[in-house]
């Protein structure tokens, strides 16, 4: 597998193939960056490691027009929101006296910007699918996965992961929930199971793997401006 260095970026390799490292890729005009893809798998690793039923969830984060893109702390203050819910979530159910599973947040993001967009963000979380296995209903959080659907921006969002997720993101920004609403986008199929124990694991996790490794491409993201572009969890 050729490397070559990145053209704005020389701390970073890029792969033009198909594969890296034996897993399938999203293989891209621009080249995929080596070393988040090596990320990515770490990260994946680590939760599968940890727990072995996984919930993978995709979805997008976006600025308000008015909002400059070099809020650096933004994507921060969103992790630590989420954390926080989860954990209130968790506390709250254990006080109802209902079975609670340990779920460690872990994510990947990457900040991008094409020449003529706002900034925005791609992430994934990986949740104990035993805690949690599914967004909830997208509509009912004051977000779609369709741009045209209509939505009730008088509701607060409900009690599940996309409702927690507006939250968060509108918690990060200093917005309320009716400000946020339209600034997640929940995409096509946006969770997925990985189960360590399952006879279909390596397919899972060669699916999952695949749809991150879009988020390696070098285009789109605007080296120079001292912002990190790309972020994850440590463990």
């Amino acid at each position: 597998m050729s490397k070559q260095r990145h053209p704005n970026n020389t701390n970073l390799k890029l792969v033009h193939s198909s594969t890296w490292s034996d897993l399938p890729v999203l293989q891209q005009p621009s080249g995929l960056v080596d070393q988040y893809l090596h990320h990515i798998q770490q990260t994946l690793i680590h939760a599968s490691t940890e727990y072995a039923r996984l919930s993978v969830m995709r979805f997008d984060l976006r600025f308000p027009q008015s909002f400059a893109c070099r809020d650096s702390q933004a994507i921060s203050r969103f992790v630590d929101a989420l954390k926080a819910k989860i954990s209130a979530d968790q506390q709250r159910k254990q006080a109802q006296d209902k079975r609670i599973y340990p779920c460690r947040l872990r994510y990947v993001w990457v900040k991008e910007q094409a020449d003529s967009e706002a900034c925005h963000y791609h992430m994934a979380i990986i949740l104990n699918r035993d805690a949690y296995f599914t967004l909830g209903n997208y509509t009912a959080a004051a977000c779609s996965a369709d741009p045209d659907m209509p939505v009730d921006h008088s509701q607060e969002p409900p009690e599940n992961m996309a409702g927690r997720i507006v939250s968060a993101w509108a918690s990060a920004l200093d917005l309320t929930i009716e400000q946020a609403v339209g600034l997640v986008h929940f995409p096509e199929n946006p969770v997925y199971r990985v189960d360590r124990k399952a006879e279909a694991f390596a397919e899972q996790y060669h699916e999952v793997f695949k749809r991150l490794s879009y988020f390696a491409k070098a285009e789109t993201k605007q080296y120079g401006d001292r912002s990190r572009h790309f972020g994850y969890s440590l463990r």
